[in-house]
């Protein structure tokens, strides 16, 4: 397995990217090129209705060059296992597999429902 090393320039000071406080620090994935970090945020629930018990969370996208983040899609969370492979990059950097589900860089869902569970291939962007 290969490392990747970031060098800080002399007298620079390193700069948290990711600060929200519901952060989920285990799915916080590289993009295969490092400029873009995708990670869960935990999101609240609505409290206007007392029975509802669905659970969210926020699949974001952080920019590493200092851009604000942005979030990507809204998910749903049934029950997990909290694996980390529950969120990864597609090989080529063009898609992201979160909790089951393929979204685009725009947060477009493009993946049919999958009766089980589903990881990348090591090249492009295909399923096993």
């Amino acid at each position: 397995m290969s490392s990747t090393r970031w060098s800080v320039a002399p007298g620079a000071t390193p700069r948290a990217l990711l600060t929200d406080e519901n952060l989920w620090p285990l799915f916080a994935k590289w993009s295969p090129n490092g400029d873009t970090i995708a990670t869960l945020i935990s999101t609240e629930p609505d409290t206007t209705d007392p029975n509802d018990t669905r659970y969210f969370v926020g699949l974001w996208l952080v920019p590493v060059d200092g851009a604000p983040p942005r979030p990507l899609s809204k998910l749903e969370v049934f029950g997990m296992e909290y694996a980390s492979q529950q969120v990864a990059w597609s090989p080529d950097g063009q898609y992201l597999l979160a909790l089951n589900d393929v979204y685009d860089l725009d947060g477009n869902r493009v993946s049919p429902d999958f009766t089980t569970a589903v990881t990348w291939l090591p090249e492009g962007s295909r399923l096993l």
